[in-house]
């Protein structure tokens, strides 16, 4: 085991980048390209892991770019978007990729969401994302505090999802209340389908993956599967946010 996350790390080429960003490629033999922003990470005092290198890859068959903030800025740094749409355009033409997708974990569910319209991104699926991290926004989150209040600028104060023409986007937020302040604050808008996971809590993905279904449920969205993607979340007691509410209202 220790060999082959060896064998993985040197394979990853480091694309130049201004710290505090740190991206790599992985080159795949598809034709797709897939974003991958790493959320805060599980230890603050160590820059964010690669996240979910098996299931973007799609068994190290796509090409993969892994994206780490070691700022934990919530692409709130400076210059950092812009370091960010370059390097997958970069990406895309060395690797002859034909196909993009975004996608990332809570801080990184919000980064794939905040640049979905900067680049030509087919799929976003963006899990546990934070609607804002700007204390005016949402005074009620307390959460990561110690990342936050280093941040000097909101160049994004929150996230306004538009619909996008041939893009198909996948939100999903647990159920518990730190997920709901969040996800209740998104629009309803065309072409995105946000799901709720009542039972599930702001480690969704981790909880997924032990039960083996996290590969299953990211292959559907970036093999653009929503009816497969649907029947996942409802296998886990999971629904569209707006049956969510009825049955909350109800």
């Amino acid at each position: 085991m220790f060999n082959h996350i060896i064998r993985m790390t040197e394979a990853l080429e480091h694309i130049p980048t201004e710290p505090p960003l740190e991206i790599k490629l992985w080159r795949g033999t598809s034709d797709k390209l897939v974003v991958v922003f790493s959320g805060v990470g599980e230890t603050a005092a160590e820059p964010p892991d690669i996240e979910f290198f098996r299931s973007a890859t799609e068994d190290k068959q796509n090409n993969a770019l892994f994206v780490s903030d070691h700022d934990r800025t919530w692409l709130n740094g400076d210059g950092m978007a812009e370091q960010i749409v370059d390097a997958i355009d970069q990406a895309q033409a060395d690797t002859g990729a034909r196909e993009l997708h975004l996608m990332g974990n809570s801080m990184g569910g919000t980064m794939a969401l905040l640049l979905k319209d900067k680049v030509p991104a087919k799929t976003v699926l963006s899990l546990t994302p934070q609607y804002s991290v700007d204390p005016e926004i949402i005074p009620e989150e307390t959460r990561w505090m110690r990342f936050r209040n280093h941040i000097k600028t909101f160049r994004y104060r929150e996230i306004f999802l538009r619909k996008t023409p041939g893009q198909e986007v996948f939100i999903v937020h647990g159920g518990t209340e730190d997920e709901l302040r969040h996800a209740e604050r998104f629009d309803a808008v065309d072409g995105v389908k946000h799901f709720i996971l009542p039972d599930y809590n702001h480690k969704l993905s981790q909880r997924l993956k032990r039960k083996g279904q996290l590969d299953a449920l990211i292959s559907a969205a970036l093999n653009g599967q929503p009816v497969r993607f649907r029947r996942l979340i409802e296998r886990h007691g999971g629904m569209f946010i707006r049956r969510f509410r009825d049955k909350a209202a109800a």
